[in-house]
């Protein structure tokens, strides 16, 4: 059975989730922007695997990219839909594990959460 890539999305959730203890609330936060991340990522290259039988996909860094553009120059809307947010995912998830700081990371993490939702969504519709 493979994972299931909306258990990150759950996860992410979790760890936004009210009440936050005083305690790694900062480091909760980071983390949930990169769970919505790869939540979605993880989703969206499975579903060019199993929909679009694309084996092509890189196994290394590259993959990301690889799968954003594979949306993006799409002539469909959602699925151009799908990159944006991808897109967005992952300049947010490289601002959280890489930048020291980061101003209204409350909100982007729920931001994060709900993108990753919509990502979700919209290649259930596909």
């Amino acid at each position: 059975m493979s994972f299931d890539w909306a258990d990150y999305l759950k996860l992410a959730d979790e760890l936004c989730a009210k009440p936050f203890s005083s305690r790694n609330t900062e480091a909760k936060r980071r983390s949930a922007i990169s769970r919505a991340y790869y939540a979605a990522f993880g989703r969206s290259r499975e579903h060019l695997r199993r929909r679009d039988r694309d084996w092509n996909i890189p196994t290394g860094p590259e993959a990301h990219e690889y799968v954003r553009l594979k949306f993006e120059r799409s002539p469909n809307r959602t699925r151009r839909r799908v990159a944006s947010n991808l897109a967005r995912l992952r300049d947010e998830r490289n601002k959280a594990d890489y930048n020291d700081v980061i101003k209204g990371l409350g909100s982007l993490s729920r931001m994060a959460i709900k993108l990753a939702d919509q990502v979700m969504q919209d290649l259930d519709s596909l």
